[in-house]
């Protein structure tokens, strides 16, 4: 049981001591604890086999014959395992799921909390942190491109992801589909989240037309006063005075 080569048997200690482990007598699923079902370790002794595991890594774990525990089984929600990511899955409700650790897996798969990642003032979307084999760090993973990947396949050359409902942080399955730059831009534009629109159908115009020619026409008012009159800051009316905002306008 101590060979490296062959794998402990369930109900002796995964340390490699030969000791055979007593059974839960509650139950835990949060910690992947059932009652009846025999402990991984003696008492005291999964330290021992921690030491020993973190040498060997992730990848030597696998060798010697660490295996995924059986996928999550949630109610009207299809999980698939995530291939480029072992111990990782994908729900096609958008969950995403994990059992990796260090040098193996856990007993039982836990849910993964996204979050929001994206530049500042575009659209942000909803990403983990994912760790590849071999990988020493996680990579940042948009949620909505491994929906699409697992369940529909790989992205085609020159798509990117469509949200059908506008709704970026909606990853389910039945609201994804690959798209060109064109269908995006067609969706921004339908749900009213097209930030290149010029003049006052931006959504963050702080002016209108009739207030851009107004000021660029008068000739008296100092900036600070077309300021306060129109409420926005002296800097954006000299923007407006000297052309380099509101270009499109006369």
């Amino acid at each position: 049981m101590s060979d490296d080569d062959s794998t402990i048997p369930r109900g002796f200690c995964q340390c490699g001591c030969g000791q055979r482990t007593n059974l839960y007598k509650s139950t835990r699923c949060q910690l992947g604890q059932f009652k009846g079902e025999p402990r991984p370790y003696m008492r005291g002794h999964h330290n021992r086999a921690r030491k020993q595991t973190q040498q060997i890594g992730f990848e030597e774990g696998l060798r010697r014959g660490a295996e995924m525990p059986p996928l999550p089984n949630v109610t009207g929600v299809e999980i698939r395992p995530i291939p480029e990511f072992p111990g990782y899955a994908i729900g096609d409700d958008g969950t995403v799921w994990g059992c990796r650790h260090a040098w193996g897996f856990h007993n039982c798969w836990h849910c993964l909390v996204p979050y929001w990642y994206g530049r500042h003032n575009k659209v942000k979307y909803l990403v983990v942190g994912l760790r590849a084999t071999g990988a020493k760090k996680r990579k940042r993973t948009l949620v909505h491109i491994l929906v699409l990947s697992v369940f529909r396949g790989p992205k085609p050359t020159g798509q990117e992801t469509r949200h059908l409902d506008g709704h970026p942080d909606n990853n389910r399955l039945s609201n994804l589909v690959w798209g060109t730059s064109l269908d995006n831009t067609a969706d921004k534009i339908k749900h009213g989240h097209d930030y290149f629109k010029p003049g006052q159908d931006h959504p963050q115009a702080k002016l209108t037309t009739e207030a851009v020619l107004a000021i660029r026409s008068d000739s008296q008012a100092n900036y600070n006063e077309l300021a306060l009159k129109y409420g926005v800051s002296p800097s954006l009316i000299s923007l407006v005075k000297k052309r380099r905002a509101w270009k499109h306008l006369p």
